[in-house]
């Protein structure tokens, strides 16, 4: 109660204070506007109502609250209509919620009107918000994933969380706890944990023991976040993803059982032996993969590889092992893994702190098994004294030029060798099959398309006569030398041009090299002024000038045309020249045009013949008519008969003749026009 009636004593003060201060301030003083802060209540954020409920009364005069103006937050501000005063009793009614997030605290101000005689001044109310916990931690993520090794030790930082409070800062309602509710599936051997960090808002998750990836390879820990509020505490969860990455805790074994490893006298290049192994770790991991070695007499004449599918080891024999000097060998693989070892064990579950655990890290381990080897006598190959043998020639060298001497020697055996062709696609060589001397059968080509880069190559075989009989393989290459054995020819012998085009190109190859080939140089021959030109002479394409003298047709020219050493040949191009706006092709096959004319040069003869036998029958036909209407003369015992021609022959008249003659040549000048 006393502290009751000192605020409201030292409130009326200050209010006196206040009024005595608007009474005597000069006119300078009176256009200062100054706010005081005159009383403050408080409200809970987010008060459910019900709604209006009244917060407190006004320690300010009654007076002062009817005569001056009210505004402010909460009144006429945002949050507008939240608070009303009543002007008779001086109290505050609230009517709606307000969030502590948004606003802290309302501000009223009272500031006299224009009828008085302070309206320069002014003074307020606060109205304090007071939080409430209505938020619940944030995680920043939804879902936080990591990818970690199987190896990683205890203890380690893993991932870090971190969610926030949006309520009142350094309030327990803000504060945030971590704690991990489940871990899915639960590890045997290892326990997750997190640790608060960073002002109550991060948390670090870690584990303690030994992972194991062959028990799981993913882990889901569901992390909560909760605030500490007093009355009511509000929480969220976040999600934990880890992923784990197989490390090599197992070791590669061998398995089933491991027999003699039978190697036949001068075998070379195959597998001979599998080894087999298993391996827990994840397959196809460099923790799976196996990697094998040999030691042992011998070792250097043997190799061992993995197979890349299997895991198996594939040995195989890299150098010629001689029965005659030993027939048995006694051999030791091992074989380890890509990855280096690694081993966790728990060995006590503290209470407090990291687990006692034994482990080691980056051990390189590896297991043995020993192999027996027999060597089995066998007729051995013939051996080329050089395998792959490089000749340089030129080409169209004379046919029986010797080009090598293969020799072979028997290993051993002392068997005869003979030499046998093997692969020859042009029939170019022929070998001595008792020397092994390799000659030129047929002229070489170094422009044929059975060369390729200038080589061409040869395979030989040296067979003995052992049972059962070997082979082995020699190969000759032969790379030709160019001479300048070819002449430059056109690329394209026949061209189309419209009448309205001025030139056109022409292009020339060559199949020598430099210097037997392009540049080339080019000249039209024949008579061609007025007609054709070029517009240069050197190169591989030049351009070939229309002159106007030329017309719509085909145009045979000929074209010299030299190397660089003047090698030349003369070439024939067929150009034809169209009329474009007629003809939209001028490529187009004139073949239907020449039997269509065909057609009708054989229709207009056979017209013509007709017409003839008409013009012969009618002649005919007037003749004995004429022969009918002749009669005796009266009188006489003989008569005189009347001939319209001077001598025996054709009935036709001149005209007749004239006019089948005019018909023939009229005729033969048309198809002579036209066709």
């Amino acid at each position: 109660m006393m502290d009751r009636w000192m605020s409201m004593l030292i409130m009326k003060i200050l209010v006196f204070a206040v009024l005595v201060t608007f009474v005597t301030s000069t006119k300078q003083n009176a256009r200062k506007k100054r706010t005081w802060v005159v009383d403050s209540l408080s409200m809970e954020e987010e008060n459910a109502g019900p709604f209006p409920y009244k917060l407190g009364d006004l320690n300010i005069e009654k007076k002062i609250i009817r005569e001056y103006i009210i505004h402010g937050q909460g009144i006429d501000e945002d949050p507008k209509g939240i608070l009303t005063i009543d002007r008779t009793e001086g109290s505050v009614y609230v009517n709606g919620k307000v969030d502590y997030e948004k606003h802290k605290s309302l501000t009223i101000t009272f500031e006299a009107n224009g009828k008085s005689k302070i309206d320069s001044n002014k003074f307020a109310v606060d109205i304090v918000i007071l939080d409430v916990n209505d938020h619940a931690p944030v995680f920043n993520k939804p879902v936080y994933e990591i990818t970690i090794d199987e190896s990683t030790p205890q203890g380690e930082d893993l991932v870090t969380v971190m969610a926030t409070d949006d309520d009142q800062v350094g309030t327990a309602n803000s504060w945030v706890t971590f704690r991990i509710v489940s871990v899915t599936p639960s590890p045997s051997n290892a326990e997750f944990f997190i640790q608060q960090t960073g002002g109550d808002k991060t948390g670090k998750i870690s584990f303690k023991g030994c992972l194991d990836y062959e028990e799981a390879q993913k882990y889901t820990i569901l992390v909560e976040a909760k605030d500490y509020g007093e009355q009511l505490q509000l929480s969220s969860t976040g999600t934990v993803i880890v992923n784990v990455i197989d490390k090599n805790n197992h070791l590669p074994e061998f398995n089933g059982k491991t027999g003699f490893v039978k190697v036949r006298k001068g075998k070379l290049g195959e597998p001979v032996y599998r080894l087999q192994v298993t391996d827990k770790d994840s397959r196809g991991s460099a923790a799976w993969i196996a990697k094998y070695s040999i030691q042992g007499e011998k070792a250097d004449h043997f190799m061992i590889e993995t197979d890349p599918d299997t895991n198996d080891g594939v040995i195989t024999v890299i150098k010629s092992l001689n029965y005659e000097k030993r027939s048995n060998l006694s051999l030791t693989v091992s074989v380890e893994n890509e990855d280096l070892f690694f081993n966790c064990r728990v060995k006590e579950r503290l209470s407090e702190g990291l687990w006692d655990i034994e482990s080691f890290r980056g051990k390189s381990s590896f297991t043995t098994v020993s192999l027996p080897v027999i060597v089995e006598d066998v007729n051995e190959a013939s051996l080329f004294m050089e395998t792959i043998k490089h000749v340089y020639v030129m080409e169209n060298v004379k046919i029986g030029h010797n080009l090598w001497t293969f020799r072979a020697v028997d290993q051993l055996d002392s068997d005869e060798i003979v030499f046998i062709l093997g692969k020859d696609v042009g029939g170019w060589i022929s070998v001595d099959s008792q020397t092994g001397l390799v000659s030129t059968a047929k002229v070489l080509d170094r422009e044929s398309p059975l060369v390729k880069d200038d080589t061409y190559t040869v395979v030989i075989y040296a067979v003995d006569k052992g049972m059962p009989s070997m082979t082995s393989t020699g190969t000759l290459i032969i790379h030709l030398r160019d001479e300048n054995d070819n002449s430059p020819v056109l690329r394209v012998e026949k061209l189309s041009m419209c009448l309205s085009e001025k030139a056109t190109n022409i292009t020339a190859i060559d199949p020598d090299l430099h210097p037997y080939g392009a540049p080339f140089h080019f000249q039209l021959m024949g008579n061609v002024k007025g007609k054709w030109k070029l517009d240069s002479t050197y190169g591989t394409t030049v351009r070939l000038i229309k002159e106007e003298n030329v017309f719509v047709g085909d145009h045979k020219l000929t074209v010299m045309i030299s190397d660089s050493q003047g090698k030349y040949s003369h070439q024939n191009i067929l150009v034809r020249v169209c009329d474009c706006d007629i003809t939209a092709d001028c490529n187009e096959t004139r073949a239907p045009i020449i039997k269509l004319n065909v057609f009708a040069i054989a229709a207009l003869t056979i017209s013509l013949i007709i017409l003839l036998g008409i013009l012969l029958m009618a002649c005919k036909i007037r003749n004995g008519a004429q022969k009918q209407g002749r009669k005796p003369l009266e009188g006489s015992v003989q008569s005189l008969i009347h001939y319209n021609t001077e001598g025996p022959g054709t009935d036709c008249t001149i005209e007749d003749i004239i006019l089948m003659k005019s018909s023939s040549e009229m005729a033969q000048i048309y198809i002579s026009r036209h066709y």
